[in-house]
């Protein structure tokens, strides 16, 4: 599924209202030590969780203040736009905002003067957007600002190339053109040309023919034309100006072919090594088990492996040998639903991993380079102004890029101000750093709580009531199915935290198909929905749970090809979908965590999520189906 869209500093483009003075930081406010004499922060000690959080609200800034006034004013009055951007200028670290707001405005500035025929004011308008966005790429922007400057840059060549082209100045306007294409990675992009454009483009190369265009024009006009339909606006913008046949013979489209993906040899692996344990050859099953980690060891399957080789060894009555590849596994993995299997079979007591202690967190690194100190400082202005998207923003990939050079002190720190900035991914990601190094701050509840986060509580259990369900349980499909991304849109079209499809929703309750991206709405018709789930599967909550990720019609006739299995880790494990049996196991890894020590105090046995018997597995309790196709929920995969 596709992640949620932050709103970006692009929302500083569509400014700026009346503000009030620069104003000084607040009395008392925390501040960084000063620079050292290479021009990076000294670095803090070790302070607490909550030194460091409260700490972080006093990082007030008048720069990151005007920001959020300008973009709550939302004026775009160009005298406002330029003082504002003029002010945050001022200020080196809020440098890169104040010239992308300066570049947009006077990229605007040159399309209402093209409009109203001044060509050569426009082109000096578009030429001074250019140079400022040349150096908001050079001044530390934030990645997500980084990726979108081409493209940003691109828009400006094309304003340019039309106020050329306005003045016969064709040469330049072919070069500028191409440029701005240049800048555009993808057919999408690319797509967003208009028809005025590329006609222009077209009549740039025509006047140059000698005695034909250009193979650059040649180039750039078949790709064009192979992107749109012959007829579309834009082939017919071009072929005004460059006939259809002097661009070459186009090939014809390839047929589509639909080969059976091949089998990847690990989980071939493991499908071996499990037929032996299935046919009761346990030694030899144990033995292909171990073979896999070691042949793979970066394969998916590996904790399945080292958990069924421990369950081989059991069966083969080496009992001494099983209960070590279980503690180790529970050593290696102890947050994953393998290393929760591996501690009941080795009667270890997970909760006794967590330690109390209050971990210890640094607010800078050695290792950050000057820019990534500037995007963390940044995000602290932004968090303590309120500005969550932009600080999340100018945190994104600090964590994930060679993560090995970053101290753990600063990684919890990182995975914190993630979370407040609510990009829960990003912080789950930078927990997960820590738990492969095994750092024991990553075994705390602070750590916990950044991995589980109980986000909207409130409406959780308000509709988890309503329709007899456990907050833990619909705060652990929350997570799995968007990551706490309220704007997540899945590639098949589920929508917001509980992903559901439109036509799903609107089956369940008239009208909620155009609400699904706002949080209550979707939760409210999310715990609806699984309720309809539960009650059909007789409360079986895996079959329900993997219904919800696969759809009904799978998992029946999963039922009707004998997959169902006789227990929940049986189940579990013969689900012939690698996503949906993910899907369920990491949802019951949730719901452990979550039940144990975040909203409550009672984690459940395994069997809560496996009804037994045959009722439980025919599918018959539930009343009429929603009118919408609530069974194909599974084409949102």
């Amino acid at each position: 599924m596709r992640g949620g869209k932050l709103v970006g500093w692009v929302a500083c483009l569509v400014l700026l209202g009346g503000v009030g003075p620069w104003g000084a930081p607040p009395a008392g406010a925390w501040q960084l030590p000063p620079a050292s004499d290479g021009g990076v922060d000294t670095l803090t000690p070790e302070r607490s969780v909550e030194q460091l959080r409260d700490a972080v609200q006093t990082r007030r800034s008048p720069a990151a203040r005007q920001l959020r006034l300008a973009l709550e004013a939302g004026s775009r009055q160009p005298a406002e736009v330029l003082r504002v951007a003029t002010l945050l200028q001022a200020d080196p670290l809020f440098l890169p905002y104040g010239l992308q707001l300066e570049a947009a405005s006077s990229r605007t500035v040159a399309r209402e003067l093209l409009a109203g025929g001044k060509r050569v004011e426009a082109l000096e308008a578009a030429t001074k957007s250019l140079a400022l966005y040349q150096r908001a790429a050079e001044s530390c922007p934030s990645p997500v600002a980084a990726r979108k400057l081409p493209e940003e840059l691109g828009r400006t060549e094309a304003v340019a190339g039309e106020a050329h082209h306005g003045q016969q100045q064709w040469a330049e306007a072919q070069r500028l053109y191409e440029s701005a294409f240049a800048h555009f990675a993808t057919a999408e992009l690319l797509r967003s040309f208009l028809p005025e454009t590329l006609g222009r483009y077209a009549e740039s190369c025509a006047r140059q023919a000698k005695p034909s265009v250009s193979p650059t024009c040649v180039e750039w006009l078949r790709r064009f034309v192979q992107l749109e339909a012959r007829g579309s606006p834009k082939t017919l913008a071009i072929v005004k100006h460059v006939p259809l046949e002097s661009l070459g013979p186009f090939p014809p489209a390839e047929p589509s072919t639909s080969a059976a993906p091949a089998v990847a040899p690990d989980t071939r692996a493991f499908a071996e090594a499990m037929a032996l344990y299935q046919a009761r050859k346990f030694g030899a099953a144990a033995a292909a088990f171990q073979s896999l980690p070691e042949k793979y060891p970066t394969s998916a399957h590996v904790l399945r492996a080292r958990y069924w080789r421990g369950r081989a060894l059991v069966r083969s009555k080496k009992l001494k040998e099983s209960r070590e590849v279980f503690k180790a596994l529970v050593e290696d993995a102890p947050l994953t639903w393998y290393g929760l299997l591996a501690a009941g079979d080795a009667g270890e007591d997970l909760q006794a991993r967590i330690s109390p202690t209050k971990p210890k967190v640094a607010a800078r690194d050695a290792a950050l380079d000057p820019c990534e100190q500037q995007r963390v400082e940044r995000a602290e202005h932004f968090l303590a102004e309120g500005m969550a998207p932009l600080a999340a923003e100018e945190l994104q990939g600090l964590a994930t890029r060679e993560p090995a050079r970053l101290g753990s002190p600063f990684l919890l720190y990182v995975a914190l101000l993630h979370s407040e900035a609510g990009d829960d991914p990003s912080a789950f990601q930078t927990v997960s750093e820590l738990l492969r190094r095994k750092h024991p701050d990553a075994l705390t509840p602070f750590a916990l709580r950044l991995l589980f986060p109980p986000r909207h509580l409130e409406l959780v259990q308000k509709y988890a009531a309503e329709h007899g369900l456990e907050p833990a349980l619909v705060l652990s499909v929350m997570k799995q199915e968007s990551s706490f991304r309220t704007n997540a849109e899945s590639g098949q079209g589920a929508l917001g935290l509980m992903q559901l499809l439109p036509g799903t929703a609107e089956g369940l309750e008239k009208g909620a198909s155009r609400q699904l991206l706002q949080v209550e709405p979707n939760i409210r018709v999310g715990t609806k929905y699984l309720r309809y789930l539960l009650d059909y599967f007789c409360g079986n909550r895996a079959l329900a749970l993997a219904s919800y990720n696969a759809g009904m019609g799978r998992v029946n006739g999963w039922k009707r090809q004998g997959l169902l299995g006789t227990d929940l880790i049986d189940f579990i494990e013969s689900i012939p979908v690698r996503e949906t049996r993910d899907y369920v196991s990491q949802i019951i890894r949730n719901h452990y965590w979550y039940s144990s020590r975040v909203i409550d105090t009672k984690a459940r046995p395994l069997d809560h999520f496996w009804s037994s018997g045959k009722k439980a597995k025919t599918g018959r309790c539930a009343p009429k189906a929603p009118k919408a196709p609530a069974s194909k929920q599974s084409s949102k995969r």
